[in-house]
Formats: structure tokens, sequence, C-alpha cells
């Protein structure tokens, strides 16, 4: 019972953790889209650094003196790309679509597992295949996705450049590593496990 429990609130974690990226990608698919319609320019937006002077405008309209806006942003489309400026991205919408492949495996994958804890299935050469298959496809995604943050940033600063501008450095997301190093350290404990259980069942 209380495995099954744990599963339920492992299922409700996992959805919750796909609705925090949802923004995310709704942006970017919002502005694909937008690219897409435009065919005698190539846009490219990026999230740049406002100067000193826009921050204290935004200062004077507060009557407080505590308030104080040391930093702000702006995302702005930038039009007539150079396609050697945004050559990477075209690789990395291209790349995207081959992971999204594997992206729907690991759901498929992962909610096959969970279908088995359930059950109450928990150590067996399938389950543990399984879950190493999972391990391997997130931490593949992690390292594609930090990689692509890195290409992401290196060309909004090429093309902010050209305008003078100061694009806003991307954040690389270690985190996502700790889920399939987790289950990669489960799967040695399972096998493990299995393996001494097997002993013991040829002992007797």
């Amino acid at each position: 019972m209380k495995l099954k429990f744990l599963t339920i609130l492992l299922i409700i974690a996992y959805l919750f953790s796909f609705n925090n990226h949802f923004k995310d990608m709704k942006r970017g698919f919002n502005e694909g889209y937008d690219s897409a319609r435009s065919i005698s320019t190539n846009p490219y937006y990026i999230t740049i650094k406002n100067g000193t002077e826009y921050n204290a405008k935004l200062t004077t309209n507060h009557n407080s003196p505590k308030i104080a806006v040391t930093d702000s942003t702006s995302r702005i489309r930038v039009d007539d790309v150079p396609f050697s400026y945004s050559f990477l991205r075209t690789v990395m919408i291209m790349s995207s679509f081959i992971f999204i492949g594997f992206i729907v495996y690991a759901l498929y994958n992962s909610f096959t597992i969970l279908k088995f804890l359930y059950k109450g299935e928990t150590v067996s050469r399938i389950q543990i295949k399984r879950i190493k298959v999972l391990a391997s496809i997130l931490l593949g995604l992690a390292i594609y996705e930090n990689i692509l943050e890195y290409l992401s940033t290196y060309e909004a600063s090429r093309i902010a450049s050209l305008y003078n501008l100061e694009a806003v450095k991307g954040d690389f997301n270690f985190t996502m590593f700790f889920i399939p190093l987790i289950l990669l350290m489960i799967v040695e404990v399972l096998k493990q496990h299995l393996r001494l259980k097997e002993d013991a069942e040829l002992t007797i």
C-alpha cells in the first residue's frame, strides 16, 4: 500500500515537472511560428539587458526611495539576421525533432515502470532494463539541453553585438542530471539485490 501511494505521488510530481517547462515551450512555439510566417525576413528573438538610463526611468516612476531597479531585461525581435548568424538555430531545430521521439519513448517507458511498480513488481530483469533505458534517455536529454543553452547564448551574443546590445546569458540546468544519475544508482542497487536473490535461490 505504501509503495502504491509513493507511485501515485511520483506520477503527480512527474506531471508537475512537465508543467514547469510549459511556458518556455509555449513561447518557443509562438516565436517559431512567427519566424515561419516571415518569408522575406529572418527574425530572431533574443533577451537583452536594459541600459542604466532605462533602469533609472523605472525607478523614478515609484514614489518610494527604497525601490531601485538594479537590472532589467527585454525580449526583442531582430529582423534580417544574416543566415550565418542563425545557422546554429536551424541545426538545433532540426536536431530537436530527433529528440522528440526519445521524449515520447521516455514517457511511455516511465509510465510502464510506474504501472508495474503500482502492481508490486519492483525487482526483475525487464524492470531493471526499463529503468536503465529511461535513465540513459534522461541523461542524454540533460546533456542535449545544456549544449542547446550554450549554443543559444553564443548565437544571441553574436547577434546582439551587431547592434551594440548585450544579450542575457542563459543558465545551465545541471539539476536535470540528478534524476538520471539517481536512476542509474538505483539500477546498480537493484542488480545487486537481484543477484543476491538468485544466488540465495540457487543455494536453497
